[in-house]
Parts: C-alpha cells; sequence; structure tokens
C-alpha cells in the first residue's frame, strides 16, 4: 500500500508541476522543464511516426521534441491540448481512428511482403525448370532407350572369326543438352509473368507506401481535430454543459477547511453520490468500471488478434517459399548418357600364329 501511495505522490507532483503556470524560481522551472520535456518526448514520437515519409524519422522527432517542449513550457493552453490529445486517443472516437489507421498499414505492409514472396518462389521454380528442364522428359527418353537398346539387340553381330575372337559390346545411353524448345518458352514464360509480377509489385509497393503515410497522418489529424472540436465546445458558450464529475484532492482539502469553520461541507458523498462522482487518482476500479474497461479493450484485442495472425500467415507463407527454394537446389542432376563399349579379346592359339608367320617370312627374306 505505502508503493501505490508514493507513486500516487509522485503523479499528483508531476501533475501540479505540469498544469500550474511558470515559476520564476529556478528550481520550480527545472521542474517544470523536465515535465514538459517529458510529455514532449511522447507527442515528438507520434509525430516522428506521422511524418516519417516526409523527412528522416529522426529529424522529424528532434524538431518536434524542441517545438513543442518550448510551446509547453510557454503556452497554458498548449499543456491542455496536449493533455486532451492524449485522453482522445483513449476514447472511443481516438481509439477506432488509431485502430483503422493501423490495420491500413498492416495490411499494406503484409501485402508488399506476400507479393515480395511469390516473385522469390516464382525465380526459384524458373532456375530450377530451366536446370532439369530436359527432366520433364524423362518418361519419353525413356521409353526412347528402351527402343533404341531393342534396336541394337536386333543388331547383327560381326561373325568373323568368332572361334579366334572374343567380340564383348556394351551400349550406354547419355543426354548431354537440354531442348532449346523448351528454353525459349521458360525464357518467353518467365519474361511474361515476371513483367506481370513486377508491375504488380511495384504499383502495390506505391500503394502500400502511400497508403501507410496518409493512414497514420490522417489517424493524427482526426485525433487532433477532435480534440480541438471538443475543446472548443468546452470553452465555448455551450461549456456548461460539461459537468464535472471529479473530485480533485484540492476539493477534499476545501471541503476539510470548510468543515473546520463550521460551515456546510459536502463530503462525505452518500451512496448516490459515489455513483455519479469519481475522486482522482483512485488506483482501484469499481466493477462496473472493469466491465467498461474490458469492452473498451476488446476491439483493441480483437484488431490486434488480426495482425498476429497476418503476421503469422506471412511468415508461413515466406517458411514455406524458403523450403521449396531449398528444396529445388538441392535436387540432383539428371544425365543420361549414350556411349558404346566395344572391346576384343584374341585367343593365345591366334596370336602364336601370328608370331610363327612373322618368323617365317623373316627367314625367307635373309639369303
Amino acid at each position: 500500500m505505502g508503493v501505490w501511495t508514493s507513486v500516487g505522490d509522485i503523479f499528483l507532483s508531476l501533475w501540479e508541476t505540469y498544469v500550474s503556470p511558470r515559476s520564476s524560481g529556478r528550481m520550480d522551472f527545472m521542474q517544470h522543464l523536465g515535465a514538459c520535456c517529458s510529455v514532449a518526448f511522447m507527442s515528438a514520437g507520434l509525430l516522428s511516426v506521422a511524418f516519417s515519409w516526409l523527412l528522416s524519422p529522426f529529424t522529424v522527432f528532434a524538431t518536434s521534441w524542441v517545438i513543442v517542449s518550448v510551446l509547453l513550457c510557454c503556452s497554458k493552453h498548449v499543456r491542455c491540448f496536449t493533455l486532451l490529445f492524449f485522453l482522445s486517443c483513449g476514447l472511443r472516437e481516438g481509439r477506432n481512428a488509431l485502430i483503422a489507421a493501423g490495420t491500413g498499414v498492416v495490411i499494406f505492409g503484409h501485402m508488399e511482403n506476400i507479393f515480395h514472396n511469390f516473385r522469390g518462389l516464382l525465380d526459384s521454380m524458373t532456375c530450377n525448370l530451366r536446370a532439369k528442364s530436359f527432366s520433364i522428359h524423362f518418361p519419353l527418353l525413356k521409353k526412347y532407350i528402351e527402343a533404341l537398346q531393342w534396336i541394337y539387340g536386333l543388331a547383327t553381330h560381326l561373325s568373323l572369326l568368332d572361334d579366334l575372337v572374343s567380340w564383348n559390346q556394351t551400349l550406354a545411353v547419355s543426354l548431354l543438352s537440354p531442348s532449346q524448345a523448351l528454353e525459349a518458352q521458360l525464357n518467353d514464360t518467365k519474361g511474361q509473368v515476371l513483367g506481370v509480377l513486377y508491375r504488380t509489385v511495384t504499383a502495390t509497393k506505391a500503394l502500400s507506401s502511400l497508403g501507410q503515410q496518409l493512414l497514420a497522418l490522417t489517424g493524427l489529424l482526426l485525433v487532433l481535430l477532435g480534440t480541438g472540436l471538443f475543446l472548443k465546445r468546452y470553452l465555448g458558450p455551450c461549456g456548461w454543459k460539461f459537468e464535472n464529475i471529479y473530485i480533485t484532492r484540492q476539493f477534499v482539502q476545501f471541503d476539510e477547511r470548510e468543515r473546520g469553520r463550521q460551515r456546510p461541507c459536502v463530503l462525505p458523498l452518500n451512496k448516490k453520490e459515489r455513483k455519479k462522482y469519481v475522486a482522482i487518482p483512485s488506483f482501484w476500479m469499481t466493477p462496473k468500471e472493469r466491465k467498461n474497461l474490458g469492452l473498451f479493450f476488446l476491439p483493441i484485442l480483437t484488431h490486434l488478434y488480426l495482425w498476429v495472425l497476418f503476421v503469422a500467415i506471412d511468415f508461413l507463407l515466406y517458411r514455406l517459399i524458403f523450403s521449396v527454394s531449398k528444396h529445388f537446389q538441392s535436387l540432383p542432376a539428371l544425365e543420361v548418357r549414350l556411349k558404346l563399349h566395344r572391346k576384343i579379346h584374341f585367343w593365345l592359339p591366334v596370336l602364336k600364329t601370328i608370331r610363327k608367320k612373322q618368323m617365317d617370312t623373316t627367314d625367307e627374306g635373309q639369303p
């Protein structure tokens, strides 16, 4: 309980420093500047996301941080507007605008990734078909090889000197070059498909980039516009309609002083008043507040689930394409070769007869 009390005291101290006018004291001014710079840091983060298409994110962040910090330190209206802007992000309209912008950004981004993955799959399939184009006609080639072997078996063997010479012949079939027609057809098909795919990817990338920038900027501008309209209505002639239902610490202290002076006081509240008025800061929510908070976060959780689903589908598609490409690359090359080997073996009597004839010829030639 002491931790919550300390956190509450720190929060209230920062809150008082932020909403109070600029003090002339040095220490108070440093605290006020620190609180304004902290709020400006969060504002600069949102602005850098919305205007990252115009300049680099670091430039937008640094410039907006300095400008917003100066404006927050100098103007109480700017501090009020900035606080209302962050509160508007948690209201129903601001939530819906930010959810719509985030959903559009996620969808555009993953559509671009899906087209890039399909392009990688097409490149892998085309490369594999080009490297192994002749394997498409492998059944026909197999029949052709069988026909060659059958014709070779029917051929008449050389019958010269069958008793003296042994003939041993072997037929091997080899295909050394792929089909040129298939190669040309693959090139034409790849050119047509890649042309359409590149145009689609280029258009999708342009639309995705433009859509992400416009959606982020539109969501931010809608929240700013809604905050400005609310502030205008609140400060206008009809501002009395916005009834204050929050009980602050200053009001509690004022009520205690009134009670000490024996004057009419408001606290403690009765049962009906406790349902209507809210004491801030309050770290404990009533069952009704918890129910309303759950209903508020239900669309956010639903859209987060859809975003995670898009990310999972994109990742699974990437893994599928990567595994298919790796499998295509690991397939062994197919080679069919056609070679004819012929071996001739002479019997030993034939060699002796040839040697004897050579010796007789030599003897006859001598005088």
